[in-house]
């Protein structure tokens, strides 16, 4: 798989100087970069309600001097302008983990945002002139809501037009609320063959244009195939390569459940 060094700059005097060093060994091993922004919150203004929810988290009052605090208030999804601001000045490539365009599910696993939210934020990103690399995540709204998930992510993805796109599929690991759900008999995972037909399903359903080059790759180690194709043109090709995976898959009797590996 590709390897990147990735870069933050909230605006932290320590982090500054880590990014040098980042710097650095990007020049020494022609690693390529990606720069990723940490989002705790929509909006810039949101900063003081997460700080008085830090001091909630961690049982302190907002005046006590000796409490836990961010040092920047820059932990916001960036509006499309300053993303081109970062364009210009060098940024290449954005990667998102958007998971599902879906608002039930992204409700369900608490998210904090809502589809329209979600796909606006990668819109932002493609807007601006920069790659977007985004993942979505199978298997993530579980047996009963597969159709839903599928068809809303294809069209959050048909409305972002991502360079790069990823499926991971859902890991349940412990401590985990859906885990918990789970056990519970709460939340019914889909088998490995469930979650290439979802795959299938969203693939059927992404329309991209002609002259946009959309690169798809399912490598992370939750995946059980490994796939490869470049959208739209080898669409066809790619829905083959999943439907031969769904026979494959169908033959197995189990599966690890906890680690989905």
């Amino acid at each position: 798989g590709n390897f990147f060094l990735e870069m933050q700059d909230h605006g932290i005097e320590a982090q500054r100087m880590v990014n040098q060093g980042i710097l650095r060994l990007a020049r020494e091993t022609g690693l390529p970069l990606v720069v990723t922004n940490d989002a705790h919150y929509l909006r810039k203004e949101d900063a003081a309600m997460q700080d008085v929810l830090l001091c909630v988290q961690t049982g302190k009052t907002v005046d006590d001097p000796n409490r836990m605090r961010f040092e920047t208030e820059e932990f916001y999804l960036k509006s499309e302008e300053e993303l081109r601001q970062l364009k210009e000045a060098g940024l290449k490539l954005l990667y998102y983990g958007m998971e599902t365009g879906d608002d039930a599910t992204l409700k369900a696993v608490n998210k904090g945002v809502d589809g329209e939210q979600a796909v606006e934020a990668g819109r932002r990103v493609t807007a601006s002139g920069m790659k977007l690399s985004m993942m979505i995540i199978l298997g993530l709204a579980g047996a009963e809501g597969s159709e839903r998930h599928a068809l809303a992510t294809a069209q959050a993805i048909n409305i972002i037009k991502p360079t790069h796109l990823s499926a991971l599929c859902l890991m349940l690991y412990r401590g985990s609320e859906l885990l918990d759900q789970y056990e519970a008999g709460k939340f019914n995972p889909l088998s490995p063959a469930g979650l290439m037909r979802e795959l299938k399903l969203i693939i059927e359903n992404i329309d991209l244009p002609a002259d946009r080059h959309c690169l798809f790759r399912s490598n992370h180690v939750s995946n059980y195939v490994q796939l490869a194709a470049t959208l739209p043109h080898d669409k066809q090709r790619l829905l083959r390569d999943i439907d031969y995976s769904i026979a494959q898959l169908s033959k197995l009797k189990s599966w690890d459940v906890y680690n989905y590996n």
